[in-house]
């Protein structure tokens, strides 16, 4: 039994570990350090990139062959991303209340996104509820499987709404003005937007899906080369807009969770990237 159930979660375990660390190293990076909060965030994009890969296998496999194998791993990629999702939630209510009052999830910006959020997780624990062998087993089949695949669909929308409606004003901000102080490298497109459009892009194929298989395959080429485009384009912006470091105010500096702060006069603040403030 143990071994049935390690072998099926083997690849499902490496796809969602890579997404973690792709998504981690990228925002230290960005960031430059890494932190609970950082972390917390990488628990909100992973789960978007891997439901977004469960919702894309179906078109993937119809439209070529070389991914039926998929098919039979989506069951447990989406278990993964429930876990992922209950951590994230646990983490933003419970272990940082430096960055999030209980009073945050109720502000008029922030109350949309965090119902999308709370409904993402409970339909993700319903679904993980159904999958239990005992609960198939009292199902009609049919009436299963379709529960599960709109279900599942039904989650990564209200999740990635989630996570664009708390997020798109910080995107529209970074477009216009580039990256904050409190980045190492400003140019780095924000890791929710990258989780974010890799969603869109989802959702596009699955509407085309609709359609047909010719318009299908068709269709993702032409919209993983706009994907691809649209990730280097941005860069390219972000690197014009903010190409370096800005120098740091002594506010942003004391934000950042690993900055150093000595006790000397005047006190000097450094930042993990090296760069320092001195208080006036």
């Amino acid at each position: 039994m143990l071994n049935k159930l390690l072998k099926s979660y083997s690849k499902p375990f490496l796809v969602t570990i890579l997404f973690f660390f792709f998504f981690s190293f990228y925002l230290y990076l960005r960031r430059g350090y890494f932190d609970l909060y950082i972390a917390n965030k990488v628990f909100g994009s992973v789960p978007v990139a891997t439901l977004a890969l469960v919702v894309m296998i179906g078109p993937l496999s119809r439209a070529y062959q070389r991914f039926d194998a998929w098919i039979l791993i989506r069951k447990e990629l989406g278990i993964l991303a429930m876990g992922m999702t209950v951590i994230h939630g646990i983490i933003s209510l419970f272990f940082l209340p430096d960055r999030f009052q209980p009073d945050y999830y109720f502000t008029p910006e922030h109350r949309i996104p965090f119902l999308f959020g709370l409904f993402g997780i409970l339909l993700l624990m319903y679904l993980f509820i159904l999958s239990w062998e005992y609960i198939i087993k009292k199902i009609d089949k049919k009436q299963w499987w379709h529960i599960q695949n709109w279900g599942i669909r039904i989650a990564m929308v209200a999740i990635l709404l989630h996570i664009i409606l708390l997020k798109y004003p910080g995107w529209l901000k970074w477009y216009a003005d580039g990256g904050n102080a409190e980045l190492a490298r400003p140019y780095m497109l924000p890791g929710s937007l990258i989780a974010g459009v890799l969603g869109i892009y989802v959702v596009i194929v699955r509407l085309v899906d609709f359609i047909g298989q010719k318009a299908l395959k068709l269709v993702i080429p032409i919209c993983t080369f706009m994907l691809v485009a649209f990730l280097l384009i941005s860069f390219y912006w972000g690197y014009r807009k903010t190409p370096d470091a800005l120098p740091l105010s002594w506010d942003a500096c004391t934000k950042i969770s690993k900055s150093i702060t000595t006790l000397s006069y005047p006190a000097i603040c450094t930042a993990p990237d090296g760069r320092s403030v001195t208080k006036l």
